[in-house]
């Protein structure tokens, strides 16, 4: 990089002469009045006032040349940086908007897909949990249907043994009647037993609880740290911003109180000027012309 070209700072020329004399006088004089207590002590302090403005229109003049043309020279040199800098920042500026741009649609890509395939676990922990529950729900219609099938088979053997017990009745000389019927109603039982175990069973397949998916957590945000190019000096950080879509709805203390229009209001209502949370008053000021 070329180096800058060599200036010299001009030195600030000191106030001589016949206004510099006045101005010294005139300083002493107004510091040495610390406090006003009587007419002629304001008579005085007013008129040192209004020689004070002339000193300092005598200054001002002397300087104005001076002054004049420094500004011209600064505006000049501001001027042509400006200038030869306007379409280097130009571009560099669209081309930083671009990429911030890019940067953001890739970090909502990548944003979108998380959600997609968190979602896409999620709904495939409910599927697998559902799967389950039907597995259960089988296995236990499965046991009632057995249990049942138990039962009608213990019925159907109770019902032939006191079919055989009613024959050995009929039959005085049939041996072992009473074993017939003691097995009669140990298969009725049974029966009993194996149908109050199918209905039990059949009630829990009825009501079993679906299994709850595990939920997982979901992912970190993507960082921005990681979406920008690998240059050195180069860093991505998040810069949040606002658009306001209802200025009716901000809140009051995001409101700021628009004082210039109060004070044009009360310029010009004076003491008839009302404005609730505002006091209104008056105080006196000099104006001392030279």
């Amino acid at each position: 990089m070329e180096n800058a070209p060599a200036v010299l700072e001009p030195e600030a020329p000191e106030l001589t002469g016949e206004i510099a004399e006045k101005r010294t006088t005139l300083v002493d004089q107004m510091a040495a009045i610390q406090e006003i207590t009587t007419d002629a002590e304001a008579e005085h302090a007013t008129r040192l006032i209004q020689q004070s403005k002339g000193v300092c229109k005598a200054i001002e003049d002397w300087f104005a040349p001076l002054v004049e043309a420094a500004h011209k020279a600064h505006k000049n040199l501001t001027t042509r940086r400006a200038d030869s800098k306007a379409d280097v920042e130009s571009e560099s500026g669209r081309l930083q908007r671009e990429l911030n741009a890019f940067l953001t649609r890739k970090r909502e890509a990548q944003e979108a897909e998380r959600r997609r395939q968190e979602a896409e676990a999620q709904a495939q922990r409910e599927a697998e949990a559902a799967a389950e529950r039907e597995r259960l729900e089988a296995e236990r219609l499965a046991e009632a249907k057995r249990l049942e099938d138990e039962a009608a088979r213990l019925e159907a053997e109770a019902q032939q043994a006191r079919m055989d017990s009613a024959v050995a009745d009929l039959n005085p000389q049939t041996e072992g009647e009473t074993e017939v019927a003691d097995e009669a109603a140990r298969l009725e039982a049974e029966a009993q037993q194996a149908r109050e175990a199918a209905t039990a069973k059949l009630a829990e397949a009825i009501e079993v609880p679906t299994p709850k998916a595990p939920v997982i957590p979901m992912a970190a945000p993507v960082k921005p740290s990681t979406l920008g190019p690998s240059v050195k000096g180069t860093a991505v950080r998040e810069v949040w911003k606002y658009e306001i879509t209802d200025a009716k709805a901000i809140p009051r203390e995001f409101l700021k109180v628009d004082e210039p229009a109060i004070a044009a209001y009360v310029k010009a209502r004076k003491g008839e000027a009302e404005i609730a949370g505002v006091r209104v008053y008056s105080e006196l000021e000099t104006a001392i012309r030279k």
